[in-house]
């Protein structure tokens, strides 16, 4: 799919892909955790072997010059979401050639089997205004809500907003403060912060969620 625009530095892309005949691109909870970590070991000019870096210090390997800032993610089962901002010319397209590269040669050989794991070249959107931006971290952390128990995600908001907190493959945790080494994965400072409270953050997504309902 052709793109009518072209990245350019210092803008807020919504990224995202799945897998060809929405096929699943993880098969556990594994592969998601290595996602995770080639999403701040590809986000760097140095080409990284992830089997060479020590075990428990990859989110402090040096991957050198960042090629993007990452505000946000959520990984499902058969697609991924990312809100990218272009910090260099050209850092996103090679981005998300380094991370769809390794992640596919790994999953063909774990799984054994060969070719295309994704059903294209990544898609992506340009932020229209502060209020898309702004939007778009509610959108991109309530994704996971649809991998969510049925009883849970037809339940109260409440309980649904909970679930997505102990939800370990998103970048939501990390909005709410949490220290963890996934953490490093982001790179809030160079995104407006819209909300001033914790509070203010989680009655946004509450309201999408009693929008959808």
């Amino acid at each position: 799919m052709t793109r009518k625009f072209r990245f350019s530095s210092n803008e807020f892309y919504h990224v995202f892909n799945r897998g060809i005949d929405k096929q699943n691109i993880f098969k556990n909870d594994a592969d998601k955790v290595r996602f995770q970590k080639l999403l701040y070991l590809c986000n760097g000019e140095k080409d990284i072997d992830l089997r060479s870096i020590p075990y428990g210090s990859v989110y402090d390997f040096n991957v050198g010059k960042r090629l993007v800032s990452l505000g946000a993610y959520a990984l499902m089962d058969n697609h991924f979401h990312l809100l990218i901002k272009e910090i260099t010319e050209g850092g996103i397209s090679l981005f998300m050639q380094k991370l769809g590269t390794s992640h596919t040669m790994f999953f063909n050989l774990r799984n054994n089997r060969s070719g295309r794991l994704y059903e294209g070249t990544f898609r992506a959107t340009h932020t229209e205004n502060d209020n898309h931006l702004r939007r778009l971290f509610s959108y991109i952390h309530l994704n996971p809500t649809a991998l969510l128990p049925k009883s849970t995600s037809n339940g109260s908001i409440k309980l649904t907003l909970q679930k997505l907190r102990d939800f370990k493959f998103s970048s939501y945790q990390d909005h709410l403060g949490a220290k963890r080494p996934e953490s490093k994965i982001l790179n809030l400072g160079d995104f407006p912060k819209y909300f001033s409270k914790l509070s203010d953050y989680e009655q946004d997504m509450a309201d999408w969620l009693e929008y959808e309902g």
